[in-house]
């Protein structure tokens, strides 16, 4: 049997990408359980995983980000991810609503 590895992909918009459109930046801000509720829902999870994401905001990210990256085959890590989380939480939202909102 032979295994082969994919190769990872890059994120399509990077984590500071966020302040476009306004709109949406304005929301992940000013109502980030929420938006980051509508994230999960755009990256095809289930209502739970919404709801995690609006009741235990910003740790929900803690989970819907790695299941970003490997839906997508992104490289990184849980550091990564876990420092991006903490310190970021907003942008974090907008780059796994955009990178399901395109649909790659």
């Amino acid at each position: 049997m032979i295994i082969v590895e994919q190769p990872g992909n890059e994120w399509q918009y990077p984590l500071f990408d966020c302040f476009y459109p306004v709109e949406d930046c304005l929301l992940a801000y000013f109502c980030a359980p929420c938006y980051a509720a509508y994230a999960a829902d755009e990256s095809g999870e289930s209502l739970f995983s919404s709801i995690l994401q609006f009741l235990c905001y910003p740790l929900g990210l803690l989970y819907l980000r790695p299941t970003a990256r490997y839906k997508h085959y992104i490289d990184g890590s849980l550091f990564k991810d876990f420092c991006a989380v903490i310190l970021f939480p907003c942008c974090v939202s907008m780059q796994i609503r955009k990178e399901f909102e395109d649909g790659i």
